[in-house]
């Protein structure tokens, strides 16, 4: 019953995204597009040139590092607007962060991965 509920977890937080995306306006959206860029950054670029550096004080399995480093190439979690919200934190910030680095994803995770590529044996 309960791997049930946890696999509802990400489906419904895409319908809370949508939901707050949908009553945006465009307005906030310029507003908030540069504040954006700083989390993007550091989630899509930073933290995995972190990973590929660190990884090399380590000696683990190839296909350990490949997916280690991939997954750190992830875009933004979809319960982050959750837990904007929950927090009383600027939730539609957290929605556009999550839809832009999802979009952004596609341009640098075959980056990454190429830049990976060069690193790892």
């Amino acid at each position: 019953m309960a791997d049930r509920l946890a696999a509802l977890a990400a489906p419904l937080a895409m319908f809370y995204i949508g939901m707050m995306i949908m009553g945006l306006q465009r307005g906030h959206i310029r507003q908030t597009v540069p504040h954006m860029w700083v989390p993007i950054g550091v989630k899509l670029i930073l933290l995995p040139m972190a990973t590929i550096f660190m990884i090399h004080f380590f000696t683990i399995d190839t296909v350990l590092i490949q997916a280690v480093l991939i997954q750190s190439m992830m875009p933004t979690i979809t319960l982050a607007s959750i837990l904007f919200a929950k927090y009383s934190a600027d939730e539609q910030m957290g929605a556009l962060t999550t839809v832009f680095s999802t979009i952004l994803g596609l341009i640098t995770i075959p980056f990454m991965v190429y830049v990976m590529s060069l690193f790892i044996n």
